[in-house]
This record gives C-alpha cells, structure tokens and sequence, in this order.
C-alpha cells in the first residue's frame, strides 16, 4: 500500500516547487526527442517516498511528464540515505505502470556524495560517447549543510556537461547565514550563495524562478536551473527569470530584503504563479 512521506520537507509551497519542477522536466524531455541521442538520464539526489502529504513528489512527477510525452530510453536514478524512503518509492512507482518497455529504474540507498559518483560510472560503462550523454539532475536538499552534494555535484556536472541541473536552494537559511557572515561569526565557509553555487557548475545558461512566498516559520526557496545551449526562451517560463535580467538579478541580489508574506516581486508577474 502507497504512503505520503511525513518527513520530506513538506510545506505550504510544495505543490508550487513541484509544479516548477515540472515545467524543467518537460522541457529538457522535449528538447531531448529532438536529438539524435537515445538515452535521457534523470538523476534524483533526494527522491524521498516520491509522495508528500498532499502532492506527489518529484520521481512520481518526472515519470508521470515522460509517460505523457512518450520519451524512450528512460534512465532513472531515485536516491535517499533513509532505506525506509526508498522502499516506499519502490512501492509508489508501481501506481505509475505501465511505463514504455525499455525504461530501466534504479534505487540507491546511499548519502547522494556516493550516489553520483556510482551513477558517472554507469554512464560511462553505458554510453559510447559518455561526454555527450544528455538529461536531468535534481538536488532538492533543505539546505546547503543537509544534503546538498556541493564536491560529487561539482564532479559530476563537470564532466557531463549536457545534463542539465535544477537546484532547489533554501534562502532563508542563506538569509540567516549571511548575517552571521557579516556580524563576524566564523564557521560558514562552506555556505555559498546562490551565485557561488553557479559558479561552481560550468553551465552558461543560468535560470532562477521567483521565491516561495513566506510567512510565519515558513522557509522560503528558489529554484535554480542550468543548461549548456541557448533553449530560445526569451524573458520568463513558469515563474523562471534568466539570471542576467533584471528580475532575476533582483531575486540572486536581494532575496534577503524580501518581507515574510508579500509579493516578491511586483511588477514582474511574482507571487504564486
């Protein structure tokens, strides 16, 4: 029997997060049937139960967009460090059947800093040319010290560099360290910002979507999106700004001046589209 997940970061904006997600996922599976290249590869950092209290989590959301756009040579890699979680998901992804013949799925029950460099071996045993191997990663990690695989990430985007990345980034724990940063409190050198953070992926195509509303103990989140050739979308898509415009250099700048609750940026169609 299938179960939400209680401990996977739920929140008010999950069902917004995944519905970006979403939108990325059906991009880059669009994009990839247009290419001569057969296998997609998706990689999920933090998969969970692939379901949250009121909405489906991102492994159920990725297979169900490439059900829809009937995209072969599926290769999908779920991991977690919580073994419990993983035979969950297991168990959630048979609601997804029948899924096209040739998909493989596999599951890691690991700390993601192992996961990726397990998942670059199997790319290179896989592909004949392994540098042109091409999909999706995801990090969706709550914060920077709890689950984000900054060096493997690093590693891994370096040398597949036509795998796109979508990051999930806390930025009220940035806020927070950012201020301790600036009141002289030591301890934080492996903190980045968001800007840092893309800095250290080599992906010249940078995107960043509008903040999660806030509110009273709610953590708010951007989502971060990177690419290696132009996709030809001029000005936003789903609440996505390109990092080099004016919305969305203002959400990278000043993402710590943002009040709890109020729309984020007015007049550049925010809020929680």
């Amino acid at each position: 029997m299938s179960s939400y997940g209680k401990d996977q970061g739920m929140g008010p904006s999950t069902q917004r997060k995944e519905a970006g997600f979403d939108a990325v996922m059906k991009m880059a599976l669009s994009v990839s049937k247009g290419l001569p290249h057969d296998i997609f590869w998706y990689l999920d950092c933090n998969s969970g139960s692939g379901l949250n209290e009121t909405c489906e989590g991102s492994p159920l959301v990725f297979l169900r967009r490439a059900l829809a756009l009937s995209r072969w040579h599926i290769r999908a890699e779920f991991c977690d460090s919580n073994s419990e979680a993983i035979l969950q998901l297991r168990s959630n992804v048979q609601r997804i059947q029948p899924w096209l013949d040739d998909w493989q799925l596999r599951y890691y029950i690991c700390d993601n800093s192992d996961f990726l460099p397990r998942v670059a071996e199997k790319i290179r045993q896989t592909e004949r040319n392994p540098e042109y191997a091409f999909g999706l990663l995801l990090s969706d990690a709550n914060s920077q010290s709890q689950g984000y695989p900054r060096f493997a990430l690093r590693d891994f985007a370096t040398e597949f560099r036509r795998i796109d990345l979508l990051i999930h980034f806390n930025i009220s724990m940035q806020a927070m360290v950012d201020g301790a940063k600036k009141s002289g409190q030591t301890g934080f050198k492996q903190w980045l910002t968001p800007r840092e953070l893309m800095a250290e992926l080599p992906r010249p195509y940078w995107w960043v979507r509008n903040p999660s509303a806030g509110g009273a103990g709610i953590q708010r989140f951007i989502t971060l999106y990177g690419h290696s050739w132009d996709r030809g979308h001029k000005g936003r898509f789903a609440d996505f700004y390109s990092t080099d415009s004016p919305a969305g250099e203002k959400i990278l700048n000043c993402y710590t001046g943002f009040k709890d609750g109020e729309n984020l940026l007015p007049g550049f169609g925010g809020g929680n589209t």
